[in-house]
């Protein structure tokens, strides 16, 4: 009771509700998220250097009851703001890093330029909330958020709804949807790294339309539908660039449009083509979805990825999908980047394989490296020998890394073979246009890849007895990784992120090979001495 010093004290999280601190020394204390709720007499007491030297802030935490609506550019950071009710106030420009918001009602209020670096704002009430240009970084905490809508921007006369989310002004946000929505702009936009997260870059560089899917989703009809969308407004140049996916539970396609364009209205008549076109038989579905892919090969591959994204428990896959005919618009530009690209085949009568979770850790090791602004992944899924011939001539890859199955021999000289053929041929299983296996023998790949030797710096064969499609590619290609004999998922995974670790952090080939060889150590797998590197050069290094 009274004059109690906690002078440079360490308090970070301490419970102070209900206490009495008449006249007690807090000066130059941490007070980090500090818990006043009802504590008396704070007024007594002394607060130089520390955010309770400020009166509105003293009264804001003890009382838990907002004392105006205005609190821009205030120093809000590192409170315990729990369960305070901010409804309609104004914290353009306040920093709340390291602010615990648990349960914080945040509905209709201006988080303009609002820093929340390292915030906890677990189960906070986010209707209606204005985020244009708010800072956020991967340690903020959105879980269990509650949040039926919010706006990306300010309301004019003109715009009254703002960039509202979800795009439809008639739907509304389902229990997780704000955080799978928010944690994908971040990722896909490659800021994530980045102190904050710019809203305004976002906004004048990046539309999006999201579309949710929840109980389930038919990808054939969806894709018909996003495709007749897209050819019913040719300007908006809608471009699919994520697929999230829980399961049968929710799975959310991301589209980039043109800033002109209206997400609302466009929701809507995304959902009315889809409803029509699911209800029809399944004949016809895979009729018109067969015309489709007749001029546009890259829808198959598509559908593959909403299927796994359906399969998946917990699935996201970036990728960069045109919906308009590829001859209806040039291809981006990418200066200088080393483009990757992911072939991934696993047909429907072969051996599941995790190939969805190998390609989400190498875009993973993308998004952490240092150097990441200098390369670029493309997938393709469920690939075709038809796939991989376009994809070499529409990507331009400088590193093609194929995940699947192999077909070759065993260190003992016999054969073993996965799938049901009388001649035992060696080569790498693709699918054929009924999604049933197609074996290339190697010496036909190694004939494929020759045609772009000027091109492809280094081959990745991540399936298993793909030694002897290595020993063809090295004629034509300088680095091809392949594997002696059968690898396990774990261990084929491991090794592809420690090798892209390294690769990305801008190490060579070889190096990057003996990180890959020990990421399957370091996992404690017996498999370490499975991958093999073939070095093409004029001296004939081994």
């Amino acid at each position: 009771i009274g004059s109690t010093n906690f002078y440079g004290a360490k308090l970070t999280d301490c419970d102070f509700s209900n206490a009495l601190i008449a006249r007690s020394n807090f000066s130059n204390a941490d007070l980090t998220r500090v818990n006043w709720s009802d504590t008396k007499e704070l007024d007594s007491s002394r607060w130089e250097l520390t955010q309770l030297d400020n009166p509105v802030i003293r009264k804001l935490v003890s009382t838990r009851k907002i004392n105006t609506n205005n609190y821009k550019n205030m120093d809000l950071s590192n409170l315990n703001l729990d369960g305070i009710d901010f409804t309609g106030c104004d914290l353009s420009g306040a920093d709340l890093s390291g602010s615990s918001l648990i349960t914080a009602n945040l509905e209709k209020t201006k988080l303009i330029k609002a820093r929340f670096y390292d915030a906890n704002l677990s189960k906070t009430y986010l209707t209606g909330a204005f985020i244009e240009d708010w800072a956020i970084a991967t340690d903020t905490v959105f879980t269990e958020i509650d949040c039926g809508y919010i706006y990306m921007r300010l309301p004019t006369e003109n715009n009254p709804d703002a960039w509202r989310k979800p795009d439809n002004r008639n739907e509304f946000f389902k229990e997780g949807d704000f955080s799978d929505f928010i944690a994908p702009i971040v990722r896909t936009l490659d800021l994530y790294k980045q102190p904050d997260l710019d809203m305004v870059k976002v906004a004048n560089t990046f539309k999006t339309l999201d579309l949710y899917h929840h109980h389930g989703i038919d990808p054939s009809a969806a894709l018909i539908a996003l495709k007749q969308l897209a050819s019913d407004h040719p300007g908006t140049e809608m471009e699919v660039v994520t697929l999230e996916g829980r399961g049968e539970e929710k799975v959310k396609l991301q589209i980039l449009i043109s800033d002109k364009a209206d997400q609302s209205k466009l929701s809507q008549e995304y959902f009315d083509k889809y409803s029509e076109i699911s209800s029809l038989p399944y004949a016809d579905i895979q009729s018109l979805l067969a015309s489709i892919a007749e001029k546009d090969n890259r829808i198959r591959s598509l559908e593959e990825m909403v299927t796994a994204a359906v399969k998946g428990n917990k699935v996201y896959i970036e990728t960069q999908y045109n919906m308009s005919n590829e001859a209806e618009k040039p291809v981006k530009e990418h200066g200088q980047k080393k483009t990757i690209l992911l072939l991934s085949a696993n047909p429907k009568n072969t051996k599941r394989l995790r190939l969805d979770e190998e390609a989400r850790e190498i875009q993973k090791s993308l998004d952490r490296a240092k150097h990441r602004d200098n390369f670029k992944i493309e997938q393709r899924w469920a690939v075709t020998t038809t796939d991989i011939r376009r994809s070499l001539l529409d990507v331009k890859p400088k590193i093609v890394h194929f995940s699947g199955h192999g077909e070759g021999r065993m260190n003992d000289g016999n054969f073993r073979s996965i799938v049901d053929i009388e001649e035992r041929m060696e080569g790498l299983i693709f699918e054929d246009e009924t999604g049933n296996y197609q074996l290339v023998p190697s010496n036909v790949l190694a004939d494929l890849f020759s045609l772009f030797s000027d091109q492809i710096e280094c081959i990745v064969l991540n399936s298993c007895y793909s030694e002897t499609q290595a020993t063809e590619l090295i004629k034509f290609i300088p680095y091809v990784i392949g594997m002696k004999k059968e690898i396990g998922d774990t261990a084929a995974i491991s090794f592809s992120v420690a090798f892209y670790d390294a690769l990305l952090a801008d190490n060579s080939i070889e190096f990057a090979f003996k990180v890959g060889c020990n990421g399957i150590q370091l996992a404690g797998i017996p498999e370490h001495l499975t991958p093999v590197l073939k070095v093409k050069n004029p001296q004939n290094k081994t």
